[in-house]
């Protein structure tokens, strides 16, 4: 009869625990040689379940692959946070009814503009401040831009929307301001002291900006 794999695993199993019973003999008491042998024994019982069977393997992959996945993810939704709008944006706009026109890249800049986007404004007449988000014109005719203007928390009630549209007469430039909108960071990546840095994303929407 042909030797299988128990039997060799059973005959390295024996041949194994040779040194340590010999081990023990030497440095321990005798009557507890039995007690430890099986206790060797166990233990190596214990590795060859949890390493040296099918099922073992295959916990350790299915963890594997779960780790890498969970990696990749995380990595696919910073570059995506990074490169277009967050969706958390988008619903605010289509909540609040502001149309979305961000898809179109205003690569030049029209010489009636006054502002830019990430300048700080402040409305003339209703006195709320707010930083510049978007830029557009009513009409190819219309020489009179409009300006979307994420608006201070501070200086508005809470029933006032965070996002309004507003023309560009009504408005004047405000210097070293900083504005506080729960929105900001998916606009903007920082504040350099004089006005808001735009998202990548938001660059290249506007990119002489």
């Amino acid at each position: 009869m042909p030797i299988g794999f128990r039997d060799y695993f059973h005959i390295a199993l024996l041949i194994f625990c040779v040194p340590f019973q010999y081990y023990f003999s030497i440095k321990k008491d005798v009557s507890n040689t039995p007690k430890q042998i099986l206790e060797v024994v166990s233990e190596i019982k214990n590795v060859k379940e949890n390493w040296f069977t099918l099922e073992s393997w295959k916990n350790t992959w299915k963890n594997s692959l779960s780790w890498v996945i969970m990696i990749m993810k995380k990595k696919s939704d910073r570059e995506a946070a990074q490169e277009s709008p967050a969706i958390e944006v988008l619903e605010y706009r289509k909540k609040h009814g502001v149309k979305d026109k961000t898809i179109k890249i205003h690569d030049m800049r029209s010489p009636g503009l006054w502002f830019r986007v990430g300048q700080v404004v402040q409305h003339i007449y209703e006195g709320y401040k707010g930083v510049i988000i978007e830029w557009e014109f009513d009409s190819k005719s219309s020489s009179t831009p409009m300006y979307k203007v994420l608006v201070d928390e501070d200086t508005t009630d809470e029933n006032f929307s965070s996002v309004v549209n507003v023309v560009q007469d009504q408005l004047y430039l405000l210097k070293n301001t900083k504005v506080k909108n729960r929105l900001l960071k998916n606009y903007f990546t920082a504040f350099d002291g004089t006005q808001y840095i735009p998202q990548p994303w938001l660059q290249e929407l506007f990119p002489k900006d």
